[in-house]
């Protein structure tokens, strides 16, 4: 929670447990100064309100607003109508400035009602954010007080960049979309639902509203996951949740309007965050509601921390809290802002896996992923990581899941073969024991391919179809089957081996959005049509082309949901990481800062090999996860194979 600079205003003590303030915001037209009472209740005895859901810092600048404040909580109990607002507006206490943010003047302002008061939660107004404590005791208190609500308002700011248009439309998408059923949205059928043509500058203002700093704010995440119900707020427009999640569902389902409509061209292929993590809250919401109220701790900090932001670098993991169950809450960290960052993070990931057993917790760790001073098996949630996981690769069949050490993970790898780990965490020494197996030493060093992945989009009379990186990246992935084709010999019998296995490794052995299993047959016929097509953009001379080369392009372009699924998997494999051949001829992905003599890491129980670096004897930094061929399945200790020795190692 942020901080603000306060005038002349003094909060009174807030009552134990679950004693709240709300705001009534008395009534007035728009350019009259904001008056208001603050007035103290429990969660049991409260009277209807909305709880408001926004940023702090949007805007720069402050705005005076003119506060009193009541202890007294014994007529809540029947405060159920206006005449008891209307009570709270007189006090015999001269009104004190209290100096508030310009966009909490700004939505005040904008839901200040003419002619009657309106109750409101506003964290920035009704919490004393001088006082420590009382800002510790609010945070655990902090998702009962959003599920309390009548309503959560969320707003978006102020009207700008055609936001008007933008809600209008995302209204019509909502509206539309449940129509569709599996049926794709494509550009010409736009006019059927009076929708805007492709060439139309609204799709652009669709994709700024999502660019809002609402939709990355650590807080707004759990504030609308756990409300009745919200509201979407934009200058005066008003979208309600049942519609915006419409929208953002059925978005989710029509690439070809977000690809080549939502997402003007050089953004980042795939869908924007904001969108991706606005279906995510959809998704926690359901499971809020209808499974079981214990989510997994993990999932929810993977899910919404390391990709929000938030002032004070704590919040990443007390902005989750009020998803959370309150055993979960008790298990997983006090809530103390007189404790350092690194030592709030180091308790979380400590209790991540003694008592929630979430050791893919490293996954997110190593030194690949940190800012902040603390050991390499501790998750930074300061680090916003962009590139995905390949510990985060399911199986979509049921029947072919592989359960691993980390309850409610089901992989679609598994390196360590079912083999069982042990694990003890020594506090005062701040390291992780963790029993492995060392497999090589990582040796030739080959391309780093950029987090941030530009899709180019070649065009021709027939055909439209995206290419990772563009022929760049064709040339990089070049660099890399040469690398391999030299160093790999004393691994694979032949060069069409060495071919089968880096087509499988570029893509990390998976094949698009639903991370099934590369088919050799497809993959090859998709690398030949992503060279083709690069060749043809770099070509200066296209006519010199042949029938045959304009085939595969076309080819391509018939069948394009096959090729984007791979552009998907390709993107997805590489971005962020580095492509290199072991000693004895492994080739794998690996962490953009691997080294030349890192070690391939297999810890037992987890699915996914990591890359370490030897400190001395057996201590080591953890640097990030890897991809190596032909042992993701658990190659290494099956088949007849030397199984390697199991031994523990310290991870500092």
């Amino acid at each position: 929670m942020e901080m603000a600079g306060f005038s002349n205003f003094t909060y009174k003590k807030l009552q134990p447990k679950e004693g709240f303030r709300v705001v009534v915001l008395q009534p007035g037209e728009v350019n009259d100064p904001v008056r208001c009472t603050l007035i103290q209740c429990s969660l049991v005895h409260a009277p209807p309100y909305e709880a408001l859901s926004y940023v702090w810092a949007q805007y720069s600048g402050e705005e005076i607003i003119y506060c009193n404040e009541r202890a007294d909580t014994t007529s809540f109990t029947n405060a159920r109508n206006y005449r008891f607002y209307n009570l709270m507006s007189a006090s015999e206490h001269p009104p004190e400035s209290l100096a508030v943010t310009k966009n909490v003047g700004m939505v005040v302002r904008q839901l200040r009602h003419p002619n009657r008061p309106r109750v409101l939660w506003v964290d920035q107004i009704c919490i004393n954010q001088a006082d420590r404590d009382e800002r510790a005791q609010q945070v655990l208190i902090m998702g009962n007080i959003y599920r309390v609500a009548s309503q959560c308002i969320v707003w978006l700011g102020r009207e700008y960049d055609g936001s008007n248009d933008a809600m209008s439309l995302v209204e019509d998408l909502g509206r539309i979309f449940p129509k569709l059923s599996i049926q794709e949205l494509v550009a010409e059928r736009l006019h059927e639902f009076n929708l805007p043509s492709e060439e139309s500058p609204l799709w652009t203002n669709l994709y700024l509203l999502f660019q809002r700093p609402w939709f990355r704010r650590m807080w707004t995440a759990q504030e609308i996951i756990v409300s009745q119900t919200a509201t979407f707020m934009c200058g005066s427009k008003i979208v309600t949740l049942a519609t915006m999640m419409q929208f953002t569902f059925g978005l989710e389902s029509q690439s070809q309007i977000m690809h080549n409509l939502f997402t003007p061209a050089g953004a980042r292929y795939g869908p924007d965050v904001g969108l991706v993590q606005l279906t995510v809250i959809g998704y926690f919401r359901f499971e809020v509601r209808n499974r079981d109220a214990n989510t997994r701790v993990l999932h929810t900090l993977e899910s919404f921390s390391i990709r929000r932001n938030a002032t004070d670098p704590r919040d990443k993991i007390f902005g989750i809290l009020g998803v959370l169950s309150p055993e979960q809450k008790r298990q997983l960290v006090t809530v103390d802002y007189t404790r350092s960052v690194e030592d709030v993070y180091i308790d979380v990931a400590t209790s991540l896996i003694e008592h929630f057993e979430e050791f893919y917790t490293l996954y997110l760790a190593g030194t690949e992923n940190q800012k902040l001073q603390n050991p390499s098996w501790v998750p930074d949630w300061t680090v916003s990581i962009r590139k995905k996981s390949y510990a985060g690769a399911w199986r979509i069949r049921e029947s072919e899941r592989c359960t691993d050490l980390s309850r409610g993970h089901r992989s679609l790898y598994q390196a360590a073969a079912y083999n069982s780990t042990t694990a003890q965490i020594d506090k005062n020494a701040k390291t992780l024991r963790l029993s492995c197996t060392l497999v090589d030493r990582a040796k030739y060093i080959g391309h780093t391919f950029s987090e941030g992945c530009t899709m180019v989009q070649f065009k021709d009379t027939n055909s439209s179809v995206w290419l990772s990186g563009g022929p760049q990246w064709c040339e990089d992935l070049g660099s890399c089957f040469g690398l391999a084709r030299v160093h790999a010999r004393n691994r694979y019998p032949n060069l069409d081996e060495i071919q089968r296995a880096c087509n499988s490794c570029l893509v990390a052995g998976k094949f698009g959005k639903l991370h099934e299993r590369a088919d050799p047959v497809i993959l090859t016929r998709c690398w030949a049509s992503q060279f083709r097509i690069a060749e043809y953009m770099m070509a200066l001379d296209r006519a010199s082309w042949t029938n045959k080369n304009l085939d595969i392009v076309y080819e391509t372009s018939s069948n394009t949901s096959k090729f984007s699924d791979f552009q998907q998997a390709l993107e997805s494999a590489l971005c962020g990481h580095t492509f290199f051949v072991s000693s004895s001829g492994y080739i794998g992905l690996g962490p953009s800062s691997i080294k030349s003599g890192d070690e391939i890491c297999i810890i037992h129980g987890l699915p996914v090999p990591f890359i370490v670096r030897r400190i001395s004897g057996n201590s080591f930094s953890l640097v990030g996860e890897c991809y190596i061929q032909d042992i993701m399945d658990g190659e290494l200790f099956r088949g007849g194979r030397i199984i390697p020795a199991t031994q523990d190692i310290v991870l500092m």
